[in-house]
């Protein structure tokens, strides 16, 4: 719904931007200028990637190294370290693309780290250039415990890559990676 919103408000779609992140504020704000600045230079979808060796030993940790894993098999993401994270940008003229070639169908079928890969994948065809962004984990400003459950989450995971596999194009377009 959010992005059939973004998609009906804007009047400029090739110029304007939809942002996704975190509620919990894990995808800090002042991360947005260097997206922005990409989005600027021409990217149509800039990811925001973590390193996950830099988060705090825990589920989350463990889950991030091992999610990559468990859906190498199935689907690939060229050029993107981390399909997993929900700081993203995407030009509103691709998110309209999307849309039109899917009609009243869904968007996203799964949720959470399943839902971010799929939306992921199903822009990067549409997409003319994608750039990934190195951002600094900022775990230390989370006010309660994670909320991941990751035997959930891989589950989901491997379930989405297996559906995912014959049903979702892959990607053929430029990739850009930074540092």
């Amino acid at each position: 719904a959010l992005l059939r919103e973004a998609s009906d408000r804007t009047r400029y779609p090739r110029r304007d931007a939809l942002v996704t992140m975190q509620a919990d504020f894990t995808d800090q704000p002042e991360s947005l200028p260097e997206l922005v600045k990409r989005f600027e230079g021409g990217a149509d979808i800039v990811v925001g990637e973590r390193d996950y060796q830099q988060l705090p030993k825990g589920p989350e940790r463990n889950l991030r190294r091992v999610a990559p894993w468990i859906l190498k098999p199935f689907v690939r993401v060229p050029g993107v370290a981390d399909p997993f994270s929900s700081l993203r940008l995407y030009r509103v003229s691709v998110v309209r693309d999307l849309l039109r070639s899917l009609g009243d169908l869904p968007v996203i079928g799964n949720e959470g780290w399943a839902g971010n890969v799929e939306l992921l994948l199903r822009t990067m065809p549409l997409a003319r250039r994608v750039e990934t962004v190195a951002l600094p984990p900022r775990q230390d400003l989370r006010p309660r415990e994670s909320r991941v459950r990751p035997w959930a989450v891989a589950r989901d995971l491997y379930r989405f890559g297996r559906s995912a596999k014959s049903t979702i194009p892959q990607p053929r377009r430029e990739v850009a990676q930074s540092t």
